[in-house]
């Protein structure tokens, strides 16, 4: 009796114990609303956050492969307890509480010793890879994080008995990880190590029965959650193929051993929120830790009774040693092939910090196994009983309060979250969102930019969009929201007057926590976690914007009024110009390659660097210089049969073919004719500039920079490169450079003295007889240590290329580095051949030359323009008294998925509305554009579609009727996998409900007959 008593009190004493700690952890996460980095706060609006779900394909995710889906689906059940900070408490300790049973689960099954059962968990709900997901809002990962256990506990159960509930619950795990495939892959990896081991032992029969029942029910998951398939399809297909290298090489610069058994981010990376860990104390504790893990698996491992545990632990250690090898193969470059290649999985490895959310399983489990067997060597020593709870208080405060040592005084930590509001959502952030709610149609700029506000106003619309100050306003173009900005920041604010993301107020806050000191000079914009950023204080902004109409004033706010012209959603344009920019300019020969974006007009600074106007399907009906002068562009015109036009927005010279023509003053227009056959070349002369050369040896007549080969990726002492001087295959002179890598990476590179803020001309040619690409680095000595980087495309191995660009030289550089290279590629010895270097100071040519050319055709808007918007994905447009081609715009953010359709029978219908398979009658993709950067734009050539296929409807005075649907076409396949999915979820809930019964009458009957036979 004794012995009962007090086990029933230790559990009582742990369980209190446990529940005190876990209150205290999470006290400042539940008391305030909280809005951290992309953590929306909680609205307490349960139909909010099921309208995210409904249309998360809208343009602000698709394309960029948020973990959206679902996981508003979840939220929304939350949401709908109507109190904001109870949604967001309950939400955080059902992760918590997920993550802690999970973890709890798995050492109760080992029969593991109490404290580690309920202790060590804690180390998985909080330590710095969990916090750090938190912080960053990152609550698809945190959501996937918390119920891996479950995943693992699941697949245990079906290798030791058939059970469709545990394989139910196996494929809800797996579809609810699909909201994330980037981490999702990864953890499937490392799932498929561990069930590698729960097959080996196997007879090969049972294997096979085994694995296929594995992937049964995987199969299943996916079925579950097969939208995020099709949002998984849609994001490779648009991933830009960026190179990510130097986030790599810069992330993983500083990575080493010791990170991974803190689970920190890397010392000096931009991972700076967990990177700041350097207690050489703590180091060596939890080092000891790692040694005595080391030494418990060593000497216990042959001695585990359980099958099950032995292979959890040979597998926790397995996927331990697999993830510090990753770690230090991703370092040594060895993926650099695949980086380069913009491979979305390895990509998604750009932070450390990733690498060690999916370690913190393993390692934690580790702990626990450690600890459990530590405990019981304790135990059986007299002296060592005697100091036991020595040695558990010792274990909680050191290992535990060390591996938190983050959550006192740092990002999630005690300090900030208990004493300041850092990120908590304030009566005056309420206030604010409140007033913008109020007026959720139009779009607001935040000044003085704070970062942590703009978070707290996030989420103002039923449909999130507005992300006030940041580069996407409506998902908006970022070059024109870094044009408004550097203009605010010069005190110019006419950009606003007709702006055009529909920036209605100016919401002025009189008592800004943070702000950047507004710089005369020097207005460059610097990216705060992605969002540009306007230099300025309270007073400037007061100053700047004291003779608008005030909205709304009180201690807290000034709101102004800045334009009373809002675009509505859908709008007619009479004209559209295109602009083709050069990307491969020269000072002596223009290229133009493909048309960049759609204007509808010039602003007072335009907003390309050299390039043609090309204006579509229309015809000027004033004098073009006049209109030009005024910087205001009313009409357009386009015909191949006319001749071109040259403005020259700066004072300078220009020779055109010979012809010499020079602007008079410094707004002044210099123009002259081109016939249409002539051969367009533009050189530029101006006696302030040399135009000279200032590369030294550029055709390497002396030989090559460096005295020898260099490597630029000496990952082992292995290499094997080469460089030297080509004179059979050249372009310049007598010689061309040739590097040769079969393994590491050949470079040779030179440092040139530059001006800082200046442009330069910067050329080379290149050629290779084996290798697909050449690459350039270009590196300044400013403090930000400005690089450039690229690699070009090598399609015919017998012709040269030429690259050229104008690069500037940031503010307080002095010196540049121009790098060339070889890259080795799987053991081949590839070779890479440069000449003819140039690098020539020039003038600032950006926003200075545009070729117009005109026509008479003649373009007229519709009488009337309506719409009715069905839901965010779909408008139903009216258009009446169309009597001439025109463009239709619509303010989302421009897609190519977008279609503008004719309203008839092909897209109407019970399934037709709905359903992807349908082949609507639509506009053209080539009459597509994107508008002004970032809007969708249709041209609609009435006399065609309306004259000649007879869809229109005519009018007694000979104008037409169109009934037309702008459609978001992928909407239709979330329709479709939502329905695959909730059948198929339908199906296993019945099932489950067919078993359930059916299991109760068996129990029932034997019941009976057992009672039966007792008689």
């Amino acid at each position: 009796m004794h012995g009962i008593l007090r086990k029933l009190f230790t559990k009582i004493v742990i369980s209190t114990g446990v529940a005190g700690v876990f209150l205290f952890f999470i006290s400042g996460l539940v008391n305030k609303r909280i809005a951290v980095s992309d953590f929306s706060p909680f609205l307490g609006d349960g139909v909010a956050a099921l309208s995210n779900f409904l249309y998360v394909w809208s343009t602000s995710f698709t394309g960029e492969y948020l973990p959206g889906n679902y996981l508003h689906l979840i939220r929304a059940v939350f949401e709908s307890m109507g109190n904001p900070l109870l949604a967001q408490a309950m939400f955080l300790m059902t992760l918590f509480l997920i993550a802690y049973y999970g973890v709890y689960s798995i050492f109760s099954n080992y029969g593991y010793h109490p404290y580690v059962r309920y202790v060590v968990p804690f180390f998985y709900i909080f330590n710095p890879a969990f916090s750090r997901e938190l912080i960053n809002g990152y609550t698809g990962t945190l959501l996937i994080y918390a119920i891996t256990p479950f995943l693992f506990i699941s697949i245990e159960r079906l290798y030791e008995r058939y059970s469709f509930p545990y394989g139910f619950l196996f494929a809800c795990i797996a579809g609810i990880m699909l909201l994330n495939m980037q981490t999702a892959f990864w953890v499937f990896l490392l799932l498929g190590l561990f069930v590698l081991y729960k097959t080996a032992p196997l007879q090969r029969n049972d294997a096979i029965k085994k694995v296929l029942l594995v992937a049964g029910f995987g199969l299943l998951g996916f079925l579950l959650n097969i939208v995020s398939l099709f949002t998984l399809f849609n994001h490779i297909g648009n991933l830009d193929k960026v190179s990510y290298l130097k986030t790599f090489q810069y992330t993983y610069a500083s990575a080493d051993i010791i990170n991974l058994f803190v689970m920190l981010g890397n010392r000096g990376s931009r991972e700076v929120d967990l990177g700041y860990f350097s207690s050489v104390p703590l180091l060596i504790l939890f080092f000891t830790l790692f040694i005595a893990i080391v030494i418990v698996f060593v000497y216990k491992f042959k001695g585990i009774k359980n099958s099950n545990e032995r292979i959890f632990v040979a597998y926790a250690m397995s996927s331990l040693l697999l993830l510090m090898g990753m770690l230090f193969t991703i370092k040594g470059g060895y993926f650099d092939g695949l980086i380069e290649a913009s491979n979305p999985l390895v990509v998604s490895l750009r932070s450390p910090i990733k690498l060690f959310t999916l370690l913190a399983f393993s390692y934690i489990f580790l702990i626990g196994f450690a600890t459990h067997y530590l405990i019981r060597f304790a135990q059986t020593h007299t002296v060592l009983r005697r100091l036991f709870p020595v040695v558990i208080i010792s274990l909680i405060v050191l290992v535990y309060g060390g591996f938190n040592k983050h959550f006192f005084d740092r990002d999630l930590g005690y300090g900030r979250l208990i004493k300041n509001n850092s990120y908590y959502i304030t009566e005056k952030n309420e206030k604010a969102r409140g007033l913008i709610a109020a007026n959720n149609q139009d779009e607001f700029l935040y000044l003085p930019f704070d970062y942590s506000v703009q978070l707290k106003l996030n989420g103002v619309n039923n449909v999130v969009k507005q992300q006030m100050g940041s580069a996407s306003v409506s998902g908006g173009n970022n070059t024109y929201i870094q044009k408004l900005y550097a203009d605010i920041c010069r005190g110019d604010k006419s950009s606003l007057s007709h702006n055009k993301i529909n920036i209605h107020y100016v919401v002025l806050d009189k008592k800004p926590t943070t702000y950047h000191q507004h710089k005369d000079i020097n207005c460059e914009l610097i990216d705060f976690y992605g969002t540009p950023y306007i230099w300025g204080d309270y007073d400037f902004f007061k100053s700047l914007f004291n003779d608008e109409r005030i909205f709304y004033e009180d201690e807290d706010f000034i709101i102004y009024t800045i334009s009373e012209d809002i675009t509505p959603s859908v709008f007619a344009i009479q004209y559209v110009y295109g602009i083709k920019q050069s990307t491969r300019l020269s000072v002596r020969n223009m290229k133009y390659m493909g048309v960049t974006y759609y204007i509808t007009e010039l602003p007072e600074e335009p907003p390309a660097f050299i390039g043609k106007i090309e204006p579509l399907f229309g015809a000027f009906l004033e004098n073009t210089e006049a209109l030009l002068s005024n910087h205001f562009l009313q009409r357009n015109f386009y015909t191949k049969e006319s001749g071109y036009t040259l403005y020259d927005f700066q004072p300078g010279s220009l020779s055109i073919n010979a012809q010499s023509v020079y602007s008079s003053g410094d707004i002044g227009f210099a123009t002259t004719s081109l016939g249409k056959s002539t051969p367009y070349l533009v050189e530029y002369f101006n006696p302030k500039y040399e135009f000279k050369n200032i590369v030294s040896n550029p055709s390497f007549e002396n030989g090559t920079w460096q005295n020898g080969v260099r490597d630029c990726n000496n990952y082992d002492d292995l290499p094997i490169l080469k460089a030297g001087l080509n004179s059979e295959v050249k372009t310049e002179g007598e010689y061309s450079l040739q590097l040769e890598a079969t393994r590491h990476k050949a470079c040779d590179y030179l440092s040139l003295p530059v001006k800082g803020g200046v442009s330069y001309s910067y050329s080379f040619d290149f050629q290779s007889p084996n290798a697909k690409t050449a690459s350039y680095h270009i590196g300044f000595n400013n403090d930000a240590k400005t690089i450039f980087y690229d690699m070009l495309p090598i399609a015919d191995p017998d012709v040269w290329y030429s690259f050229s660009d104008i690069i500037k030289s940031p503010h307080g550089a002095s010196k540049i580095t121009l790098y060339v290279y070889a890259n080795e590629l799987s053991g081949e010895n590839v070779v890479n051949r440069y000449d003819n270097f140039r690098l020539t100071e020039v003038p600032d040519l950006a926003e200075s030359y545009y070729l117009v050319k005109s026509s008479q055709n003649i373009l007229a808007e519709p009488r009337l323009i309506g719409y009715d918007i069905v839901n965010p994905t779909k408008k139903l447009v009216h258009i009446k008294g169309a009597t001439t081609p025109f463009f239709l715009a619509m303010s989302e953010s421009y897609h190519d998925k977008w279609q503008l359709q004719m309203n008839d029978g092909e897209v109407n219908g019970f399934f037709r509305s709905w359903v992807p398979f349908v082949k609507p009658v639509r506009i053209a993709d080539e009459y597509h554009y994107k508008l002004n950067g970032f809007l969708n734009s249709w041209y609609i050539d009435t006399e065609t579609l309306c004259a000649v296929e007879k869809r229109c409807v005519q009018n007694t005075d000979g104008s037409y009727d169109i009934e037309m649907v702008i459609e978001f076409f992928p909407q239709r396949w979330f329709y479709l996998g939502l329905l695959i999915s909730g059948t198929t979820f339908a199906g296993c809930i019945g099932y489950l409900l067919y078993d359930g019964v059916k299991r109760i009458r068996v129990r029932i009957r034997t019941k009976k007959q057992h009672g039966k036979e007792t008689e």
